[in-house]
């Protein structure tokens, strides 16, 4: 287990089975990330939590997507909102740009980054339409434009 995210409990992130877990206040829970229809291998890669704690992303490496979840304020309890497709191949890591209003999607087998707004009220992807072309990207980071 890579991540371990820590939010109102003690969850955590098996990324080989795609599997968010934990103990919360009220809850016990244990999600996949992939939709109960899905057949096939599944293996996620990254966990986020929205900068407003409202919501919980969680990327799957075979499956290709993005997988929505909101996030209860009192309970920490999650709720599926949805899965959206990396419009790429192996999104290999996930980050929120600096306003928190987007999140960008490293897709390293199909050399490629992904741009998707994130709607504030419910937490949906929605493609930007933008697509950055780069060779297997794995990380993204942001420059501070502080002069410190």
């Amino acid at each position: 287990m890579r991540y371990n995210l820590r939010y109102r409990g003690r969850p955590s992130f098996k990324e080989k089975a795609g599997i968010i877990s934990g103990t919360h206040v009220f809850s016990r829970q244990k999600l996949s990330t992939l939709s109960e229809y899905y057949v096939g291998e599944g293996q996620a890669s990254a966990i986020l939590i929205h900068p407003s704690n409202k919501f919980l992303f969680a990327s799957n490496r075979i499956n290709d997507s993005v997988t929505v979840y909101s996030v209860d304020e009192q309970t920490g309890y999650l709720r599926y909102i949805s899965k959206t497709s990396c419009l790429g191949k192996t999104p290999r890591f996930m980050t929120f740009d600096t306003t928190g209003s987007q999140l960008i999607v490293a897709n390293e087998d199909s050399d490629s980054i992904q741009v998707f707004n994130i709607d504030p009220n419910n937490g949906e992807l929605v493609f930007s339409g933008q697509t950055i072309k780069t060779e297997s990207p794995v990380c993204i980071i942001f420059k501070s434009n502080d002069a410190n």
